[in-house]
Parts: C-alpha cells; structure tokens; sequence
C-alpha cells in the first residue's frame, strides 16, 4: 500500500470482517450502506436484512453457523 493512499476499512455485518470499502460488494438497506467480504455474505444478509442491520457480526450473538463466509 502506497503511504499516501487511505483505505477506508469497514465491517461485513455478516462475519464481522474488516473489508476494503472500495474492493468490497454492497448493499443497501434503509438508507444504510452496508460492505461485504463476498457474495455469499452479502445474500445471507439479503435473506435476512433486518437481523443483520440490527445485530451486525462483532457486536452481536449472531450463531457462529449463520456468519460463515466463502473460504472459511
């Protein structure tokens, strides 16, 4: 990463990892944008939005099962 350059990271609401906002998948829901790691995680938050937005992974019992993402 160039020293200059700013990546701005912020958090997949599914598995609670740190994504790149600028390389990440989006997705919007009540007026909230929200970033994901892959697509796998973003369609279990397209499922299940509300749940998601409400309890984002990290700051949540959200079960283990329910937060997994592609390569785990």
């Amino acid at each position: 990463m160039w020293p200059f350059s700013k990546t701005k990271l912020e958090n997949d609401p599914v598995c609670g990892m740190d994504v790149d906002a600028r390389a990440a998948l989006l997705q919007f829901h009540k007026g909230t944008t929200y970033y994901f790691c892959s697509a796998s995680c973003r369609a279990s938050f397209q499922k299940d939005a509300d749940k998601y937005a409400a309890n984002p992974a990290g700051s949540s019992p959200v079960r283990e099962e329910e937060a997994t993402h592609a390569g785990s």
